[in-house]
């Protein structure tokens, strides 16, 4: 039950930033039409780039849980 609870937590951003990510990359698709392509070309690398966040903190969010799994292992055996 507390891994659950722990790894919740550790979605949350992660929820977050792919709803950031995904926006960027739908608002730029949205644009295309009717701005200029720098802008356009900007948005969409601003989606790419928060991605790649995201894949980062989805590395740090699997090793904390994995850590904080160990460390409960170790104290209750």
């Amino acid at each position: 039950m507390f891994a659950l609870i722990i790894m919740v937590y550790a979605l949350l951003p992660l929820v977050k930033t792919l709803t950031v990510g995904f926006a960027f990359k739908l608002i730029a698709g949205l644009t295309e039409p009717v701005c200029d392509k720098r802008i356009v070309e900007l948005l969409d690398s601003l989606g790419d780039l928060t991605l790649l966040i995201l894949s980062i903190e989805f590395v740090i969010g699997y090793i904390f849980v994995f850590a904080v799994l160990i460390f409960t292992a170790l104290t209750i055996g």
